[in-house]
């Protein structure tokens, strides 16, 4: 289909490609559908019928239906692309209410138009938003509508507001007029037909994206220096705010080029209404966005678990976060990848949340029918215009949450994408990394795009690429190196050879850091190590032992062998071949190498150097020695090796032996010092013992004496040397300490014998602290029961045994208190010893401790006078308290004697006379018993009594019944009055 007018205006070509609708109330065959909207963009503007948006626009169609095939939608978005400026696509997926991906060509061939389309600005596309809105079709589940490089055009009616069929989403971008779907009564778009005709109820977003393209001609029209991008951002910023009223409309960033101006963004109608005048005014004097940049970062899998709904209630809300580093410094669109798999997708809400706090609907939940609520489990491609003009560094975040019940699914993975402009640099190009000895050499190329001021300086890093965790914190950064603009090369020096690195490089300018480059992993070789370290030279009889330490950089490769050389160092000419060499002096074992055949008492320098297959390393730095005559070898020992003292022996003497191990004694000018090291165990220094008498033992070659050894013929020599020990008056456990001897110069090879320990046991001379009580505060006992045995205690103030031999005497005497002596109790007065071997371990009150008991019987006194309970006391009190541990007397306890000794009672009616009628049927007497003092009888006191009938002037059984009956009072039936 090719729709041709005359072209008086040549800068604004518009390609109408393929469409049809999915919505079956507006739908048009395709042979009238295609010059509505050819009708819509570019009607001319002459007396007949209606106007195009874009009168004098030239316009061609393509019929992607011929074939029905994926290659032609490839084909449509890319033919005469470079002649092209707008593709307008009233086309779309139907309104299935679930995810409608793209094919492989599509995307290609938008991808061709906008890099390449309309003499290299690219062409701009507009696409249909979809008209499923009334039955929950969302514009951001079509990946046709939801692409970065489209702009998704919604429909309003003559209301201004949403037609109902118009989908909305985050993915929105501008609106236009349309009709309001099937009312013939309301009014639709005016526009050609078939057969030179006209028609006025063509609508749905297939007559929305034609206007917004027919704005586009215009403004590509205005200015033809705009590039796609431009065309864009000129439509959101000149967008009117239509149904202002709607609750769906957010603020949102300044608006590109503006410090004041803002964006409104609504779900429903994207920046609005599209305005051409607005538009088209904007565009003259626009000054074109920067250079195209995107930002991406990946989750990885994560297979995120996303609660099910209830009946009453939503799923728990699940989130998942990704960082965007500081590189698109103005968002023109975001996208979002996500795996789901989900029984039914259509439950969920999902969210994404920018790092100001911005909020995109990318899929609202809906009960879908039932292909919408099919089962999901791929990836699909999100859209979001709802964050334009933010800054996309930062935490973004997807959120996500399961509103309708019975099925459930996870988040496998996701991804995100910025598109737009940025301020800070690009990433620049690694062109080379050199490896050295320990140093890699880099070189780059100047970023594509320095943003927005020049680059001011350039931050390099590394890391091993073995290192497991490369995140950020990880690598070793080094800041400003190269020189912006010129010398673009560093050395880094310290690497291990023969190690790969991991090398990145960013750039930096007034605005802040660019991104880091892409990593250039380096392929090392084996390189020749650096210098080992020699550690000692000890001297021998015409002989030089030297040992030596690795290269801290091998070269990739451990050392082969080593090479040891030497020379006088008296020499005057220490040229290279001068030096006596002995080549692979070490192959294996330690490190270390003895050189023989020198002259004692000369001095020489010696070096050593590490071999590799990358050749002979660097020499180490000259170390010097001295031969001469070895001295004998001798051991250093103790006496013994533990030592005890009591806390009051004043000190501890230790003896230290120096013994030669072979038969001859040491040579005339041996000497060493030993030195003398106290180390605190269970015990503390100044508290429980002194500083040694001495801290250093110096043996000379005369202290050695000849003597026999298990039968041999050996020299000695001993030094003696005591540690004071601090005689305290606290209880304590024994305690410990340490000395350790040791050579003051360990690297001697004629000394022998390690480092030996005495380790010294102080045995605590005082006694564990006691304490004085009584096993009970009070005790009772009867009058009868002849006596009463106390138990006297003694129990330690720690879970420790008092010491051998330990003894202590305590008296007992008894004093009165309401009970008297003899007449109640027998007077005692008595000691009692406490002994080492008395004290048993108890727990007591939760603790362990030890305690001893003594038994106290005092005599009781049984008489027969009845009389209230008396009390006594008995004390137990230290008999010499002046010892310090002898603690908490002294202890009483009291002691009641309960009487046994009835009380008396009497016996008597309460009413001596009592008159009673003939008719009364009975007469009732009281009697009591009453005691003879203020005392209750005794508890089980009892007695019975008996009350008989004597007759007088009345007749038993005429006047009365005879009486003769038995009562019992009982020490319960009394009570005080």
């Amino acid at each position: 289909m090719h729709y041709a007018h005359e072209d008086l205006m040549p800068n604004a070509n518009t390609a109408l490609n393929h469409d049809y609708t999915g919505n079956s109330e507006i739908y048009d065959p395709l042979e009238t559908h295609g010059t509505a909207v050819a009708g819509i963009i570019a009607a001319r503007d002459n007396d007949k019928g209606m106007r195009g948006v874009a009168p004098r626009a030239t316009i061609y169609g393509y019929n992607l239906l011929i074939s029905n095939e994926d290659k032609d939608e490839g084909d449509a978005m890319s033919r005469n692309a470079s002649v092209t400026a707008i593709s307008n696509n009233s086309w779309g997926p139907g309104d299935s209410g679930a995810p409608e991906p793209t094919n492989t060509f599509w995307t290609a061939g938008v991808q061709t138009g906008i890099t390449d389309g309309f003499g290299g600005k690219g062409t701009f596309y507009v696409w249909a938003a979809g008209n499923g809105g009334r039955w929950g079709d969302y514009s951001g589940l079509d990946e046709y509508a939801n692409y970065y490089a489209v702009t998704a055009a919604c429909a309003v009616n003559h209301l201004d507001v949403r037609s109902s069929y118009s989908e909305p989403g985050s993915n929105l971008w501008v609106c236009a007029p349309s009709n309001n779907g099937g009312l013939s009564s309301l009014p639709g778009i005016a526009t050609t037909d078939n057969g030179n005709r006209y028609r006025d109820d063509f609508g749905g977003t297939s007559a929305a994206a034609p206007i917004v393209s027919g704005v586009a001609a215009l403004v590509r029209d205005a200015n033809e220096n705009l590039a796609w991008r431009d065309v864009k951002l000129i439509l959101a910023a000149s967008a009117r705010k239509n149904d202002p009223t709607d609750s769906g409309w957010e603020e949102g960033a300044p608006k590109y080029g503006s410090t004041t101006d803002r964006y409104n963004f609504n779900h429903e109608y994207g920046f609005g209404m599209v305005d051409a005048k607005a538009a088209v005014d904007l565009a003259n004097g626009w000054a074109n966005v920067p250079t195209f940049r995107n930002m991406s970062a990946e989750s990885g899998r994560i297979n995120l678990t996303i609660p099910d709904a209830t009946s009453t209630l939503p799923g728990a809300r699940v989130t998942s976060t990704l960082t965007l580093q500081p590189f698109v410094g103005f968002v023109e669109y975001i996208e979002v990848k996500a795996h789901f798999a989900h029984t039914s997708f259509r439950d969920l809400d999902v969210e994404l949340v920018s790092p100001t706090g911005a909020v995109s609907k990318l899929v609202p939940h809906y009960e879908a029918p039932p292909e919408g609520r099919r089962m999901w489990d791929s990836e699909f491609r999100f859209g979001s215009a709802r964050h334009l003009g933010e800054d996309a560094a930062g935490v973004w975040t997807l959120r996500i949450a399961d509103h309708i019940a019975s099925d459930r699914g996870t988040l496998k993975s996701w991804e995100i994408t910025a598109y737009g402009h940025g301020y800070v640099p690009t990433r620049p190009d690694i062109d080379e990394v050199t490896p050295g000895q320990g140093t890699l050499t880099v070189t780059w190329k100047e970023p594509d795009d320095a943003g927005s001021s020049s680059v001011t300086r350039y931050d390099l890093r590394h890391i091993r690429s073995d290192t497991t965790d490369k995140s950020d914190d990880q690598w070793t950064v080094v800041e400003d190196v190269g020189i912006p603009g010129s010398a673009l090369s560093n050395n880094i020096s310290d690497l291990q050879g023969g190690v790969d690195y991991d090398i990145q490089l960013r750039a930096v300018n007034s605005r802040g850091s660019g991104p880091w480059s892409a990593s250039w992993k380096t392929q090392y070789d084996i390189v020749a190590p650096l210098k080992p370290f020699i550690t000692s030279i000890t001297p021998g009889d015409r002989a030089l032992a030297v040992t030596w330490s690795a290269p801290t950089d091998t070269g990739g490769e451990d050392p082969t062998s080593y090479d040891v050389r030497h020379i006088e160092t008296s020499a005057t000419d220490k040229t290279d071949d001068e030096w006596t060499v002995v080549g692979r002096a070490w192959i294996s074992g330690d490190l270390r190498y003895t050189i023989t055949g020198l002259t004692n008492g000369t001095e020489y320098d010696v070096q050593v150097r590490a071999v590799n297959s990358g050749g002979n390393g660097t020499r180490s730095d000259t170390m010097t020695g001295t031969p001469e005559q070895a001295h004998t070898p001798v051991t250093l020992s103790v006496e013994q090796p533990t030592v005890s003292v009591s806390e009051d022996g004043g000190s501890a003497t230790v003896t230290v032996f120096l013994t030669t191990t072979v038969v001859h004694a040491p040579r005339s000018d041996f000497s060493v010092d030993i030195r003398v090291t106290v180390t605190d165990r269970y015990e503390t220094q100044s508290t429980d013992y002194g500083d040694p008498s001495e801290s250093t033992l110096s043996f000379e070659a005369t202290d050695f004496a000849q003597t026999t050894i298990s039968g041999h013929q050996r020299h000695q020599a001993s030094k003696t040397f005591t540690v004071d020990i601090v005689d305290d008056a606290v209880d304590e456990d024994d305690e410990d300490f340490t000395i350790t001897l040791s050579y003051a110069n360990s690297g001697l090879p004629h000394l022998r014998g390690g480092s030996p320990i005495v380790r010294v046991t102080i045995t605590d001379n005082d006694h564990v602290p006691v304490t004085l009580d009584w096993q009970n505060v009070t005790q009772t006992v009867g009058e009868g029961a002849g006596t009463v045995t106390l138990r006297a205690l003694a129990m330690t103030t720690k879970d420790k045994r008092p010491d051998s031999g330990f003894s202590f005497q305590a008296t007992v005497s008894t004093s009165e208190i309401s009970a008297e002596q003899p007449d109640d109790y027998t007077h005692v007065s008595q000691t009692v010893t406490f002994q080492q071997s008395d004290f048993r371990r108890a727990t007591i009150n939760g603790q362990p401790l030890y305690r001893a008991e003594k038994q106290v019987v005092v005599p009781i006194a049984d008489d027969t006078l009845d009389e209230p309970d008396e009390d006594f006391k008995v004390t137990l009190s230290y008999v010499n308290p002046s010892l310090s541990h002898l603690q908490g007397g002294p202890a009483t306890t009291e002691v009641y004697i309960t009487d046994n000794d009835h009380v008396p009672v009497t016996i008597e009616w309460e009413q001596t006379v009592l008159t009673v009628a003939e008719d009364t049927g009975s007469v009732t007497l009281q009697a009591s018993a009453t005691t003879t003092k203020d005392k209750a009888p005794e508890s089980g006191s009892s007695f019975s009594v008996n009350a008989t009938t004597t007759a007088r002037s009345a007749e038993q059984n005429a006047d009365y019944r005879r009486l003769a009956s038995t009562a019992t009072f009982r020490q319960a039936d009394f009570s005080r009055e």
